[in-house]
C-alpha cells in the first residue's frame, strides 16, 4: 500500500447527489447521498446520510481501524472471507430538524459521524464533517381525512337507501406516495355503522388510493356502481362511498397451531370462514398425520364427530352480514384441539394435515375449501453440536454419491456462570473433505480463522465476551457455518464424519456429537438388519465381528462378495446355528452375504456394511 498522506486542516463536504468519495491509498469512503423521512409524530424531519467503507488489494485477516478525535479505537474489522474488495464497514447518520425549517443552499444540515481517521494496514484516511444541504416543505405534521361510506347495495340504485345493509368495520386499505416518506405509517381511522374515515398525512405527499381489501375480491363482485378502488391527489376528500355487490358465498378454511415437540402435547386451530353473505352450513373435516394422538378431553372446541383418521365438526348458517353487530365483517367457525406427537418424530420432522369442508353448489371459489399443511417437529437440543447439511437419510445420514459439497454448522452456548472471554473452536477435517475448498459463509460474532495443520482449522472468536445463559440466555448463543467439497467417486458406504472440539477460555474442551454421512449404495440394496428365513445378521454396520444366526442348527454354507461381484468369503460350517466371521481384514464398504442351508435347502440373502 502508499505511504500515508496527513492533511493539515479539515474542511466540511457539501453535496446533494449519489457518488460522492474520499480516498486514500488503498481506502475508499463513498457516501451515498440524502435519504430524508419526517417523523409524522413528532414533528420532525430526519436527514440520513448512508456512509460504506472499501479497502482495496484485500486479503484474509486484513484490518480497518476506526479512529476518534482523541485517539482511541472507536471498532475495529478484520476480513474473515479474504474477499479482494473488502465492503469493511457500512453506518448510516442522521441529523434530527424541527419542524418549519426550510433549508436550501446557503443553509446545512450537519451530519457528524464521529469517526476522525480510518486505518488499514500502511494507510490512513482522515474523514471530513459531512454536510448536507436540501430543500425541505415546512410543517411535516399536517394531517387530513377521507370519507365514506361501506354497504351492500342490495337495490344496486348506486345509493346507500333503505334496504341496503352497512358493512361495520371494513376498512378501505390507504396506499400513499410522498416525496420524503413518513417514518411510520400515521393512517388511522375507525367504521361507524358503515361510516369510515381514513385520516392521511398531508405533508410531502404526490398522491394516495384507496381501495377495497384484496382478501374481499370474492365477496364482492364488479358491477355498475362498484369501483374498487379510488386515485386522489389532494385532502381532505368526501363521499368517497363503496356501494358493493355481495357474492352469495365463499367459504374457506385454514389452520394456525402452536410448537410441536416429540411426546409433548401441542393445540392446532382448524377454522372456516365465509366471506360472502348468503348464510352456509356444513362439515369441516380434518385428517391426521399418523404420528399424532388426539385428546378431546383437553381440547377447547373438540369434534362432533371421529371417523378413523379424520376429526369432523359441524357448523351453521355462517352469514357475515348477518353478524354485523359492531363485531366486525369476518364470521368464523373455529375448533381448537390437543395433539400429541408421537415418538417416532424427531426434529426437523413434519406431521402433515389435509383440512377440508364440502363445496356448496353456490361457493365462487372451490379452490380454498381444502388446504394441506405442514407443522414441523421443534424441540431443544444439545447448546454445543454439530450438524450437517444434507443430514442425509436415517442414523447413517446416507447422501448420493454425486453430492459435491457439505454445510457445516457449529453451535455453541455459554452455560457457565460467567460470560466467557475467548472461544476457540477446532475442527480436524477427515481425510475425504478437501480442506483447500472451504468457504466460511456465516458466523454469529468477529472471528479469525486460522489453519493449524494441512487438515485443521481454527475458528478463534477473541474477546466475544459470550454472555452465560443464567444472565443473558438469548446472547448466550454463537455459531460459525461453514461448506466444503468431499471427494468425488467414493465407494459406496464411505463414512465421512466430522466432530469438533470447543474451548471456553481456559476450560477442558467441549467436545461436539459427529456429524456423519455415508455414501449410499446402489438402489435394491438394503441397510437393516435383515431377517429372511429365520436368519438374523447382526451387529450390522460392522467392524469387527459379525454373526449370522438360525433358529435352529444346520449344516450352512455362507458367501461374501463386494459389489463387484468378487468372492471374498467362502466357507461351510456344518451343525451350526451361529455363523461367526471376523471382518477386520475386509476393506471398509458394501458387501453381499449369502448363506445357504445345505440341511433343509433354501438361501438367505442381504447386504453386510464394514465400516
Amino acid at each position: 500500500m502508499k505511504a500515508i498522506i496527513i492533511f493539515a486542516a479539515i474542511f466540511c463536504l457539501y453535496f446533494q447527489s449519489l457518488g460522492q468519495s474520499q480516498q486514500q491509498g488503498d481506502i475508499t469512503v463513498h457516501y451515498f447521498g440524502t435519504l430524508i423521512n419526517h417523523d409524522d409524530q413528532h414533528c420532525y424531519s430526519d436527514v440520513m446520510v448512508e456512509m460504506n467503507v472499501y479497502i482495496n488489494n484485500s486479503f484474509v485477516n486484513d484490518t480497518l481501524k476506526l479512529i476518534d478525535e482523541q485517539g482511541q479505537l472507536i471498532n475495529q474489522f478484520i476480513n474473515i472471507y479474504g474477499d479482494p474488495y473488502w465492503n469493511a464497514y457500512t453506518t448510516q447518520q442522521s441529523s434530527s430538524e424541527p419542524d418549519d425549517m426550510v433549508f436550501n443552499n446557503h443553509t446545512n444540515v450537519p451530519v457528524y459521524h464521529g469517526i476522525h481517521k480510518i486505518i488499514s494496514d500502511d494507510d490512513t484516511l482522515y474523514l471530513y464533517s459531512v454536510m448536507m444541504s436540501d430543500v425541505f416543505v415546512p410543517n411535516p405534521c399536517n394531517y387530513n381525512t377521507i370519507s365514506g361510506r361501506m354497504y351492500v347495495d342490495n337495490d344496486n340504485d348506486c345509493a346507500y337507501s333503505q334496504g341496503d345493509e352497512s358493512i361495520v368495520g371494513l376498512l378501505p386499505s390507504v396506499s400513499a406516495n410522498y416525496i420524503y416518506p413518513p417514518l411510520s405509517g400515521g393512517n388511522s381511522g375507525g367504521n361507524n355503522n358503515g361510516m369510515y374515515q381514513r385520516t392521511i398525512q398531508e405533508s410531502w405527499l404526490i398522491d394516495y388510493t384507496v381501495s377495497i381489501p384484496s382478501v374481499y375480491q370474492f365477496a364482492f363482485l364488479p358491477g355498475s356502481c362498484f369501483q374498487s378502488s379510488y386515485t386522489f391527489t389532494s385532502l381532505p376528500q368526501g363521499n368517497v362511498d363503496f356501494p358493493l355487490q355481495c357474492s352469495d358465498l365463499d367459504t374457506r378454511v385454514y389452520s394456525y397451531w402452536t410448537n410441536a415437540r416429540p411426546a409433548i402435547p401441542f393445540f392446532l386451530y382448524p377454522r372456516v370462514y365465509n366471506i360472502g353473505c348468503t348464510p352456509v352450513s356444513g362439515t369441516l373435516k380434518l385428517k391426521l398425520d399418523p404420528n399424532v394422538v388426539y385428546d378431546p378431553s383437553n381440547s377447547s372446541n373438540p369434534a362432533d364427530l371421529v371417523s378413523g383418521d379424520t376429526l369432523i365438526w359441524n357448523y351453521v348458517n355462517l352469514n357475515n352480514l348477518a353478524n354485523n353487530n359492531n363485531q366486525g365483517y369476518f364470521n368464523l367457525f373455529l375448533g381448537g384441539i390437543e395433539l400429541t406427537p408421537t415418538l417416532a418424530v424427531n426434529i426437523g420432522d413434519l406431521l402433515t394435515f389435509e383440512l377440508m369442508t364440502e363445496v356448496h353448489p353456490d361457493d365462487v371459489d372451490p379452490s380454498n375449501n381444502s388446504y394441506t399443511f405442514s407443522v414441523p417437529i421443534v424441540n431443544s437440543y444439545d447448546p454445543n453440536i454439530k450438524e450437517v447439511s444434507p443430514k442425509g437419510e436415517g442414523t447413517e445420514g446416507f447422501i448420493p454419491p454425486t453430492t459435491e459439497k457439505l454445510t457445516y454448522t457449529i453451535h455453541f452456548q455459554n452455560t457457565g456462570t460467567a460470560e466467557a472471554i475467548h472461544i476457540s473452536v477446532i475442527d480436524t477435517l477427515e481425510e475425504n473433505l478437501l480442506p483447500r475448498t472451504l468457504r466460511i459463509l456465516e458466523t454469529s460474532h468477529q472471528m479469525i480463522p486460522e489453519w493449524l495443520n494441512e487438515n485443521t482449522i481454527r475458528f478463534r472468536f477473541p474477546h466475544i465476551n459470550l454472555p452465560d445463559s443464567a444472565s443473558n440466555e438469548p446472547e448466550s448463543h454463537g455459531f460459525v457455518r461453514f461448506e466444503i467439497a468431499m471427494e468425488q467417486d467414493l465407494d459406496p458406504g464411505t463414512e465421512i464424519k466430522n466432530k469438533v472440539e470447543i474451548y471456553f477460555d481456559t476450560n477442558e474442551p467441549i467436545v461436539t456429537n459427529v456429524a456423519l454421512n455415508t455414501i449410499e449404495f446402489p438402489s435394491g440394496l438394503t441397510l437393516e438388519n435383515l431377517e429372511l428365513s429365520g436368519l438374523k445378521v447382526y451387529p450390522n454396520p460392522t467392524d469387527g465381528v459379525v454373526y449370522f444366526e438360525l433358529k435352529t442348527s444346520v449344516d450352512a454354507e455362507l458367501l461374501i462378495t463386494d459389489i463387484t461381484g468378487k468372492m471374498i468369503y467362502q466357507q461351510r460350517h456344518d451343525a451350526t446355528s451361529i455363523v461367526q466371521v471376523n471382518t477386520e481384514k475386509m476393506m471398509q464398504g458394501i458387501y453381499v452375504y449369502e448363506l445357504r442351508d445345505l440341511t433343509n435347502g433354501g438361501t438367505s440373502t442381504g447386504k453386510l456394511m464394514i465400516r
